[in-house]
């Protein structure tokens, strides 16, 4: 629990030792980190030590409690004010308020009066000081550079699951409309444990990266096989969690240790198969699956290109993946190897490279052994044909796919919408639209979007970045953030100010 910081102002002895008892008698959670005995004094003692609640006396020599009230208001917004009076008039009350002071209390103090009060400026400082972790977590994520990074108050440990396979091919996960577990409900469960959770999307949709409390090593380890245990009962998707078995103590660890689990995650998540694992070490791999007789199989079904054959050898993959650990890294190698082999005669330098990623998305979005067999055999199917689309009719179904997509810019259309009012299949759109514009459409929208932000941004640059990010059509501010440093070099806080 965080420990809030109390300063007291009081210019009589015996009544700031009576506060101070009346203070320390209220809980663990609270530290009076100065004393003065007036608001010059307080004001000095702020600059050293920050305080997040004053009680202060109204009637003090040099400067009164009404003037600390008001610099403080201006200097140390956060802060909050509680005055204490011997009487009890309308006027200042009003003006009170006027400086952002909360409440003031009348002599003699009441002891349940002060716990009252301060029960409910400790949860308004929890929260803030939840939001600041959080907000920073999700920088952390977005790798977004922090000039300072905040202390924990405890120890704590961090775990990150993907949901389903690891999102490996750029802007996939924001179409493949995955139900995934609430981060609230994740939450909820590990703090009916006794636990301080922490959890925000990771840098794709489908993970999480959770902190939570524990004592030590082993509790952590415990806590986390039942944090697996719960998102395996209550998921839709495989789940991989790896978690650091060693403490956190402040974000800036964290910020170093993200990347890593990350890392071991891509490394070692096994298709349609859920794993837990610990950030010390790696799980040994099983012997490699002999794809001999498959691979002949679909290479037979490329050369013939018909659909039903392409559908029945995906299935025997899927049945394999199902019976089989095969890391999905694998099964990508596989795929691209044979594949790109067996169309090499077809394709140009940039085909193949598409295809390439076409193949990677079939695989981050095989939320099922089913939905992945018949995803990967219509991307195969349509790459398969050897007839070209001629240049003339490829501009013009593309360009109309382009007015589309900028038309419906706040929607997110799904590409199987999308492909539907163009009379095509989704793989077919996919392919195509990358041929012409020489970037996927997650990448052309995104393109898009931050044009218009900053041009939104030129126009009124006061905008706050989460309207920007809403009006630009993203869902989430940090994401936003993330693309607008990808596509402008920038962060939108940077653009700003250049402005």
């Amino acid at each position: 629990m965080v420990r809030v910081k109390v300063m007291v102002v009081e210019d009589e002895p015996p009544i700031l030792l009576s506060i101070c008892r009346l203070l320390e008698a209220c809980g663990e959670d609270i530290e009076i980190v100065c004393r003065a005995i007036n608001g010059k004094r307080a004001l000095e003692y702020l600059e050293k030590y920050p305080a997040d609640i004053i009680f202060s006396d109204i009637k003090m020599p040099v400067m009164d409690g009404m003037e600390l009230a008001r610099e403080v208001h201006q200097s140390f917004p956060d802060t909050q004010m509680f005055l204490i009076s011997g009487f009890q008039e309308f006027e200042f009350a009003r003006t009170a308020i006027q400086y952002g002071v909360k409440d003031y209390l009348l002599k003699p103090v009441s002891g349940e009066r002060v716990h009252d009060l301060l029960r409910d400026s400790i949860a308004v400082i929890h929260r803030r000081h939840d939001d600041a972790n959080r907000r920073q977590l999700r920088q952390i994520v977005a790798g977004e550079p922090l000039e300072a990074y905040n202390k924990l108050e405890t120890d704590f440990f961090a775990a990150l699951y993907c949901e389903g396979p690891f999102p490996m091919a750029a802007g996939v996960e924001y179409t493949t409309g995955r139900e995934l577990v609430p981060a609230g409900q994740v939450e909820d469960f590990l703090a009916a444990k006794g636990r301080k959770p922490y959890v925000v999307q990771g840098h794709a949709m489908a993970e999480r990266l959770v902190l939570f409390t524990a004592k030590s090593a082993a509790e952590a380890r415990e806590e986390a096989a039942s944090l697996y245990q719960y998102l395996s009962e209550k998921g839709q998707h495989q789940i991989t969690l790896v978690y650091a078995d060693t403490p956190i103590r402040d974000l800036e660890e964290l910020a170093k240790r993200y990347p890593q689990l990350r890392g071991q995650i891509h490394r070692e998540l096994y298709l349609f198969h859920s794993t837990f694992m610990t950030d010390a070490k790696s799980l040994p791999y099983e012997a490699s699956y002999d794809f001999t007789q498959w691979s002949r199989g679909m290479l037979l079904a490329l050369k013939t290109g018909g659909q039903d054959e392409l559908l029945a050898s995906t299935r025997k993959l899927a049945h394999i993946l199902i019976h089989h650990r095969i890391l999905q890294t694998q099964v990508i190698t596989l795929l691209e190897k044979l594949i790109l082999g067996s169309l090499s005669d077809m394709l140009s330098p940039r085909q193949a490279g598409n295809l390439i990623i076409e193949i990677q998305a079939c695989v981050s979005r095989a939320q099922t052994p089913e939905s992945f067999a018949h995803d990967l055999a219509e991307v195969l199917h349509e790459w398969s044909k050897t007839g070209p689309v001629k240049e003339q009719k490829l501009a013009g179904f593309c360009e109309k796919a382009a007015e589309i997509l900028r038309a419906r810019y706040r929607e997110n259309i799904p590409m199987h919408e999308l492909a539907e009012l163009l009379g095509c299949s989704a793989a077919q759109l996919s392919k195509k639209f990358k041929e012409y514009f020489g970037i996927s459409i997650s990448e052309y929208m995104n393109e898009f979007r931050i044009k218009l932000a900053c041009s939104m941004l030129q126009q009124n640059k006061d905008l706050r970045i989460k309207e920007i990010a809403i009006d630009a059509g993203f869902s989430d501010q940090y994401y936003f953030s993330k693309v607008f440093k990808k596509n402008t070099g920038k962060w939108p806080t940077e653009y700003i100010k250049e402005l």
